[in-house]
């Protein structure tokens, strides 16, 4: 059948269709309400697989991660200025957050007994040197525990370590994929050379 016989074909198809559905309403209302709940509950199983599996965080066991945040009746004085994460839901009527002091997180760490590792992040953006060429990235300063704690092992190099965090340690950057083929163009010999990074971790 040739592509003209087909369209004809399908068009006598959905006449014929749309008279049977006048004849019977009743049948066409039960028809579409049930086509429309199919799509809706189809819709609803795919958001969740799609949230629950398929953007699954690329690390060890990520349904086992929590976020740890407060709240309080109401802002203090000792949080003027306050620019936290903004990744963490707000606790209606309460002021919160996700964002904690490094004091606090090494007392959170020290006092653990509930979770199996507890690390520390804090996202922004840096400015790279690199062969006289810079240009800002985005980075996170992230405690010693950060890549053990996720199950994430590095390429090339080793990840940090809890002896990184200790005061007066050498400085230790471990880069992306994307910016060791961007910037260095995947050169192996990167690991254990120095970087200039010059600006604030945080936001």
């Amino acid at each position: 059948m040739d592509t003209l016989g087909w369209i004809e074909t399908l068009v006598q198809d959905l006449r014929y269709a749309l008279r049977m559905m006048r004849r019977s309403p009743g049948f066409t209302s039960v028809a579409v309400l049930s086509l429309a709940l199919a799509i809706g509950a189809n819709t609803a199983i795919f958001s969740l697989i799609d949230a629950v599996m398929l953007r699954m965080l690329p690390v060890s066991h990520a349904e086992q991660l929590v976020l740890l945040s407060w709240a309080a009746p109401k802002w203090g004085p000792y949080y003027h200025g306050y620019s936290g994460w903004g990744g963490c839901p707000d606790t209606p009527g309460m002021a919160s957050g996700c964002s904690f002091s490094y004091l606090t997180f090494q007392e959170i760490r020290a006092r653990n007994e509930v979770f199996s590792e507890v690390l520390a992040f804090a996202p922004g953006r840096v400015n790279v040197l690199v062969n006289q060429h810079a240009d800002f990235e985005e980075a996170e300063s992230v405690s010693g525990d950060y890549f053990s704690t996720l199950g994430v092992r590095p390429i090339l190099g080793r990840g940090l370590t809890q002896q990184d965090d200790r005061p007066g340690a050498d400085p230790v950057v471990v880069i992306s994929y994307g910016l060791w083929l961007r910037r260095f163009g995947r050169d192996p010999s990167i690991v254990g050379k120095s970087i200039w990074i010059n600006g604030p971790l945080l936001p």
